[in-house]
């Protein structure tokens, strides 16, 4: 008795010590990289997760306070909502390294991915992967209608689970897409 008492104990344990994974990047599995197209009609964003399409929604916002725009792209999947963007750009056309500092940078992007589910918990957490040559490039932007077109490619690699079951994403993100649409004003 005391023997099966202590055995389920210790499978508890090894099972509640589930290691999450480090800070840093494992190589990933070969991706599948896509050649974008040269253009794409108005109204019309393609994200490709991985190399396959995927259906995330592009949601650009100008601050005019600090005249700096935000691209964001969303998917929500039932409960579960992803979230990869490039942060405080000038509202200019030009091509942009990418970055993670919190403050603007000239010439870079600041580019993060997040999830949460239930509207408000945190899901896998994932950071920029730099040896992965990323970019976002604004190859038109009209300040008088509104639009904005060009392209990207960035790359995530997960930094934890944060204790969490499937959340239908896998340990290495490579975004790439296309975009031609309008901007909105805050």
């Amino acid at each position: 008795m005391k023997t099966s008492i202590y055995l389920t104990a210790l499978c508890l344990i090894f099972l509640c010590c589930k290691k999450e994974p480090s800070d840093q990047c494992s190589k990933p599995a070969q991706w599948t990289e896509i050649e974008l197209p040269d253009s794409i009609e108005f109204d019309r964003t393609i994200v490709y997760l991985n190399g396959k399409e995927v259906n995330y929604a592009p949601i650009f916002t100008y601050y005019p306070v600090y005249n700096l725009i935000n691209y964001r792209f969303s998917q929500q999947v039932g409960d579960i909502v992803n979230d990869f963007g490039f942060s405080w750009l000038p509202l200019e056309e030009g091509e942009y390294t990418l970055h993670t500092d919190t403050k603007p940078q000239v010439d870079k992007a600041g580019s993060s991915f997040g999830q949460t589910f239930d509207e408000d918990i945190n899901g896998y957490s994932y950071k920029l992967e730099e040896s992965v040559n990323g970019f976002f490039n604004v190859e038109h932007l009209d300040s008088i209608n509104q639009t904005v077109r060009g392209r990207f490619k960035v790359a995530f690699c997960r930094t934890s689970t944060n204790g969490n079951a499937d959340l239908g994403l896998p340990e290495h993100l490579l975004f790439q897409g296309v975009f031609n649409t309008k901007y909105s004003k805050e």
